[in-house]
C-alpha cells in the first residue's frame, strides 16, 4: 500500500510486519483457532479502520505488528505496547505476548508500556501492539529480514495469545 512503514536500507517494515503475521496466522489456525487477518498482500488500512475490522469481527483479541526506528539509531530490543480503556484490560494480554516473544528471541527486554496509539484505544478487546525489533539498529535489521528470526518473532506472538487465552 501507499505506507511502507519503516524503510531503511531495503529493509521495509510492511514486508518484514505481514511476514510474521502470516506465519503466525498458521500457527495459531494450526491450534484450532479462526484467524481475521486486517491485511493478506500489500494493501494499505487506515488505523480506525484496523480496530473498526476486528470490532466487527467481535474478536477475542487484537495484535498489531510493528517495527521499531530510533533517530540515533541506538535503539535495541522488542517492546510491547497496551491501554486500559472501556473496562478491558490488555496488560496481561500485553505481557504474555512480551514475555513469549523475549523467551523465543533472546532480545533485549524493552518491557510492557502503555500508550494512546489508534489500534490500542480503539479496539473492544484485550489489545497489544508489538514493536519486534529497530530497523535502524544495523543488527537487528539484519536479523529482521531473516525467515528463521521472523519465524521465531511469529512464534513468540503466537505462544504469547495462546497462553492468554488459555488463561480465560
Amino acid at each position: 500500500g501507499k505506507d511502507p512503514g519503516a524503510n531503511i536500507k531495503d529493509a521495509i517494515e510492511k514486508d518484514i510486519t505481514l511476514e510474521i503475521g502470516m506465519i503466525a496466522q498458521e500457527i495459531l489456525e494450526n491450534a484450532g483457532y479462526k484467524v481475521a487477518m486486517t491485511r493478506i498482500d500489500d494493501t494499505f488500512v487506515e488505523l480506525k479502520e484496523r480496530a473498526g475490522f476486528a470490532n466487527r469481527k467481535k474478536s477475542q483479541v487484537f495484535v498489531s505488528i510493528h517495527c521499531n526506528s530510533s533517530e540515533d539509531g541506538s535503539g535495541k530490543g522488542i517492546e510491547t505496547y497496551y491501554t486500559e480503556q472501556k473496562g478491558i484490560s490488555s496488560e496481561s494480554f500485553a505481557n504474555e505476548i512480551q514475555n513469549a516473544v523475549i523467551e523465543h528471541t533472546n532480545a533485549d527486554n524493552r518491557e510492557v508500556k502503555t500508550a494512546n496509539y489508534t489500534v490500542l484505544v480503539r479496539t473492544n478487546m484485550p489489545t497489544a501492539l508489538v514493536e519486534v525489533g529497530f530497523l535502524t539498529n544495523s543488527s537487528e535489521r539484519e536479523l529482521l529480514q531473516t525467515e528463521e528470526y521472523q519465524e521465531k518473532l511469529a512464534e513468540g506472538i503466537a505462544k504469547g495469545i495462546l497462553n492468554y487465552l488459555q488463561q480465560q
